[in-house]
């Protein structure tokens, strides 16, 4: 994944770069070792400042491109090359948690009328060598064709200081991992914007959602209720099992009195 940290370092990088507007980096094979290449093993400046000097060999492909100054679908790199074995010539091609395999014959680059440098096409494949899983990573190595590496000795195994290579991804996998998960996080970024809008915040929140209610009498301890109180229902006594007028021996009179008028009973007439 493209962090939002490496995207914003390389958005940097190219702020840095000053390039014009619309400017894009296709160079020819022989503009990257005549111009590129042979200026960084002389110690000169190159004409853009846009190749990133990195230890490829120290990495997996997939991990470069974070590293790379520009590009989006293929990402060039100087790196130094060491031996595989300290007395001989071949380079050690292990990279990361696999290794690069040359893969075709080597193409001389002209320049001048003469050859100035060697590409070679490889292949990473994951794994150990020999058992190794085959991907879609490909990497063009330029060499200048007259550095010959330098002369074992002295217990070091570099073999050159500086080559220049060209990485790109054959079906573009990187760069469509890279878009769904920019669509990805800008989705996840609205939804979490959307919520952040519609939700109240906790500030506006009114705890007192009946306030009427703080200012009603307690019952508890307030004695015997007041005429025309409806009691709880556990209060209530059951008389289904009083028979005849014995229904009336249980309530008390008080409550059958019509308030305000005490002499209602004394007043009835007489049938």
């Amino acid at each position: 994944m493209v962090t939002a940290a490496a995207a914003t370092q390389r958005r940097d990088a190219e702020a840095e770069l000053n390039l014009p507007p619309g400017f894009r980096f296709h160079p020819t094979d022989e503009e990257l070792v005549a111009h590129y290449l042979c200026a960084r093993a002389a110690g000169r400046s190159a004409p853009v400042p846009i190749i990133a000097e990195v230890d490829l060999y120290r990495f997996d492909p997939w991990e470069l491109p974070e590293r790379a100054l520009f590009g989006r679908r293929e990402w060039y790199f100087f790196t130094p090359r060491d031996r595989k074995y300290p007395n001989g010539s071949r380079p050690n091609r292990a990279a990361g948690t696999g290794y690069w395999k040359a893969t075709g014959a080597d193409k001389p680059v002209q320049h001048g009328g003469r050859t100035l440098g060697i590409k070679k096409a490889l292949v990473f494949y994951h794994g150990k060598p020999s058992r190794g899983i085959k991907t879609e990573w490909i990497m063009h190595e330029y060499r200048l064709a007259d550095a010959g590496g330098k002369k074992p000795g002295n217990g070091s195994l570099r073999l050159d200081d500086w080559v220049l290579c060209r990485l790109y991804n054959k079906k573009n996998e990187w760069e469509k991992m890279q878009q769904q998960k920019e669509k990805a996080m800008e989705s996840e970024a609205s939804l979490s914007h959307s919520h952040s809008d519609t939700r109240t915040p906790e500030s506006e929140i009114d705890d007192d959602t009946f306030p009427g209610l703080g200012s009603l009498p307690e019952f508890d301890d307030m004695g015997p209720a007041p005429a025309g109180a409806v009691l709880p229902k556990e209060e209530v006594q059951d008389f289904g099992n009083l028979g005849g007028d014995d229904w009336l021996a249980g309530i008390n009179l008080d409550y059958l009195q019509v308030p305000g008028d005490a002499d209602f009973f004394n007043n009835m007439p007489l049938f």
